[in-house]
């Protein structure tokens, strides 16, 4: 990944004449969680920020704030346009849309195409990009031309990811991975930071009123009503069992992760089919070991539910809730995950790291990665009976840490975080502008 500090924004001149303006950005979906780090740097620094989304919660947030969020009456407006070709999860990329999700999309796509031509929008930054009106969006930016970034959580603590080609395994970091060009990779040193203390803002939440429909919508399903059906199994154990053996430990992910529905060709979202396999291959490699199981702690209720029916599943599976994941990755002999953010952790902690699906960090010699099911077992043995490669992590480390991700989390409102979250911004706009203008050229 080619660096892009240095780099100054793209300027225009300022519509009343009154000199260079700052570059019209999009924030399309933000996350309810992040929005007001977000809305109190555009409140605090000198940008052009614009916000969308049809959410109330995040809406309200916004509106408490005094910032304006798009569409103005948070609708979507009518639209007559020819059915749209978007790449959504789980849907093959260039797959049509038909039915009523071709009608929203086109809706979304002409309310997001008024929003841009009204404001004078410059830049996007869509928060993940894997959703309807994240993946509408990013199509209308690349056919206008318009630069365009993906954020999302980092890997480590107070770190965001901004990327343009995507997040996760979608990143431009998964070539820069695969490729292993961080090897030799020399981090640049830095200045010790003095302190930053927060800024004393008052947290605000969404109003009752904008959580009441999107709760009331979630109470129409059958699935918020499954934890009333009877079952005979016991509840999910909190804690590891007293003299627990040597274990191998299996973080769940939550079973509609866009990770696993576009990133997980072997077991999907079926951990059971997973646990099926590790269990056996375990069973035959190590007979008296156990594999620790921890359910995601954002996963639905019924699906935790649904859980205790593995209790007795597997001989050599147990479950505990509430560790942290930290804990039981430092006292396991191994992990094995499809793609979470845990497999990173392993890499951190030097542990052994079975993957069985993508994401960008999940490449030899970093992780041991399963091709195929049926080689689990083979995969296992290698990555038990194999030194880690210390020095090449290391470096891999290195680079994420000051390369791929930007110094910036939005649960801390400090000055520096929101300076850096401006800074990271306009370079990595003016980075992809010019990388947009290259290519019109040799085109």
């Amino acid at each position: 990944m080619a660096s892009i500090k240095g780099r100054e924004p793209p300027m225009r001149a300022d519509s009343a004449g009154r000199g260079p303006a700052t570059t019209r950005v999009l924030f399309v979906s933000p996350p309810r969680r992040a929005v007001q780090f977000f809305a109190e740097t555009a409140r605090r620094f000198p940008v052009d920020w614009h916000f969308f989304s049809v959410k109330p919660p995040v809406r309200s947030v916004l509106h408490q704030l005094g910032l304006r969020c798009l569409p103005g009456d948070g609708r979507l407006v009518k639209a007559d346009q020819a059915e749209a070709t978007v790449h959504l999860p789980g849907y093959k990329r260039g797959e049509q849309l038909s039915g009523r999700l071709a009608r929203v999309q086109q809706r979304i796509a002409a309310t997001l195409e008024r929003a841009i031509d009204q404001q004078g929008i410059d830049a996007l930054l869509v928060w993940n990009g894997a959703g309807l009106i994240g993946a509408t969006a990013a199509q209308i930016a690349r056919r206008r031309g318009l630069p365009i970034l993906f954020g999302e959580n980092g890997y480590f603590p107070d770190t965001l990811q901004l990327d343009p080609a995507g997040v996760n395994q979608a990143s431009s970091a998964t070539e820069f991975v695969r490729d292993r060009r961080y090897l030799g990779y020399v981090p640049p040193k830095h200045e010790a930071n003095g302190g930053d203390d927060d800024i004393c803002v008052r947290p605000v939440k969404p109003t009752a009123w904008s959580r009441l429909g999107p709760e009331l919508r979630r109470l129409l399903t059958p699935a918020a009503w499954a934890w009333l059906r009877p079952t005979p199994h016991a509840r999910l154990p909190e804690q590891l069992p007293p003299d627990l053996p040597p274990y191998v430990f299996v973080p769940l992910q939550v079973s509609k992760d866009t990770q696993l529905k576009q990133y997980s060709p072997l077991v999907g979202n079926d951990f059971g089919l997973l646990l099926d396999h590790l269990s056996a291959a375990l069973a035959q490699l190590r007979p008296d070991w156990r594999i620790v199981v921890k359910p995601h702690p954002a996963e639905h209720h019924h699906v935790q539910v649904g859980y205790r029916a593995w209790l007795r599943r597997w001989p050599n599976v147990v479950f505990a809730t509430a560790p942290s994941s930290i804990a039981l990755i430092q006292g396991a002999q191994a992990v094995v995950t499809v793609n979470s953010t845990v497999g990173f952790e392993g890499i951190v902690h030097n542990k052994p790291v079975v993957t069985l699906g993508g994401n960008f960090y999940c490449f030899v010699p970093l992780v041991n990665p399963v091709e195929r099911l049926e080689d689990l077992p083979a995969v296992l043995q290698a990555a038990l009976e194999q030194p880690q490669d210390v020095a090449a992590r290391q470096q891999f480390l290195d680079y994420v840490r000051h390369e791929f991700l930007i110094d910036c989390g939005y649960r801390r409102i400090t000055p520096r975080q929101m300076a850096h979250l401006v800074a990271a911004i306009e370079q990595r706009v003016a980075a992809a502008s010019a990388a947009s203008v290259s290519s019109a050229l040799d085109g």
